[in-house]
């Protein structure tokens, strides 16, 4: 469901960057990127593949969900199936989703359900 957005990463080490930029904070001032900052870029980068995705699809993962309470396990279960095999080396037929994109859609997914649990309290 999440795919990379090429035009968001940074020319040189290929962490998010926002939009406008072509070279992260990091890279630009030579420096060495913590774990810390790291973490902070993907964050970011969920972000922004959330919203992106959340309006090309509409609010699907609520609607789903109150349909299906448990949708969750599926999709968390969906995204397993999916990196398993790509961990495993299995020879791939859909090219545009690594194991990096499907990491993030599991990050989003997760952060996803966190949302809706918020917004139903």
């Amino acid at each position: 469901m999440f795919s990379r957005l090429k035009d968001d990463c940074c020319v040189s080490c290929g962490h998010y960057v926002p939009e406008g930029r072509m070279v992260c904070l990091n890279c630009e001032n030579d420096k060495p990127v913590s774990k810390k900052q790291i973490h902070s870029d993907i964050c970011q980068e969920l972000n922004v593949i959330y919203a992106k995705k959340n309006h090309d699809y509409g609010d699907s993962f609520a609607n789903l969900r109150d349909e299906l309470p448990d949708a969750i396990l599926v999709r968390i279960y969906d995204k397993y199936s999916r990196l398993k095999t790509l961990m495993n080396g299995h020879e791939r037929q859909v090219m545009d989703e690594s194991i990096e994109d499907t990491l993030r859609d599991l990050a989003n997914y997760c952060i996803m359900e966190l949302v809706e649990r918020k917004v139903s309290q």
